[in-house]
């Protein structure tokens, strides 16, 4: 994915969506999108991070075990989606619905993750998610 086929980035995030829901597994070349799609909303198609999500969460649900071990060009998914949620949390031009999608993201980790047994790793994943969102929360706006 590049910022070349931006014209076709909603069609091709739907057909994601379908083919990463309507699976009972999900092929290898199918997870090689994951991260793609992650680095297209860190970078050029972060207006999409709504769309972007669906499919993320997608996979997550389908097979969370290669979710937090599949790693493309040398970088975890979990690093990738990481970023993404703190650039949405961070990011002066985000709104609300990215700092709410982010949030999503990241409750969905949280308890698809749950299913694996209890694992050192999967702990120790939890830390920066504390890190991210913790802040967030003393930063939250209420409206009475």
């Amino acid at each position: 994915m590049s910022d070349n086929g931006f014209e076709y980035l909603d069609n091709a995030i739907e057909i994601i969506c379908y083919l990463s829901y309507f699976s009972d597994n999900i092929r290898s070349e199918m997870w090689e999108l994951c991260p793609m799609i992650l680095n297209a909303g860190n970078d050029w198609a972060f207006d999409y991070i709504t769309e972007i999500m669906t499919p993320v969460i997608n996979y997550m649900t389908r097979d969370i075990t290669t979710f937090i071990n599949y790693r493309y060009n040398n970088e975890s998914i979990i690093s990738i989606m990481l970023t993404l949620t703190k650039k949405c949390f961070e990011n002066d031009d985000s709104m609300e619905r990215e700092s709410k999608v982010a949030a999503n993201l990241i409750s969905c980790f949280i308890s698809t993750s749950k299913s694996i047994q209890s694992n050192q790793s999967i702990l120790e994943l939890f830390i920066p998610i504390l890190t991210l969102t913790i802040p967030k929360l003393f930063n939250c706006k209420t409206t009475s």
